[in-house]
């Protein structure tokens, strides 16, 4: 004898429509006194994400002692980044 179960398909992930930029270069230009010269703050926005199921998507950041990077999920399941260079370590 034998038991039979039906089991229901695995949850699908989320993705990323687009392809994720694996480089985000922020450029750090001091002038002759050593002092940063553009302090200006840099952002990257994420492509879209989507689920096959049309659950939710959170997202979580772990930044711990990173003061000059900020991150947050956008309402269209998108991603903002954003660093001060004013406070990057240098």
């Amino acid at each position: 004898m034998f038991k039979l179960q039906i089991v229901k398909p695995a949850n699908k992930a989320p993705s990323f429509k687009k392809r994720l930029n694996p480089n985000f270069i922020v450029e750090l230009v001091k002038g002759a006194d050593g002092k940063i010269e553009n302090e200006s703050i840099v952002k990257y926005e994420s492509p879209k994400a989507s689920d096959p199921e049309g659950d939710k998507i959170t997202m979580k950041f772990q930044l711990e002692r990173k003061d000059y990077l900020k991150a947050k999920q956008n309402r269209d399941n998108s991603f903002t980044l954003k660093v001060n260079r004013a406070g990057l370590p240098h």
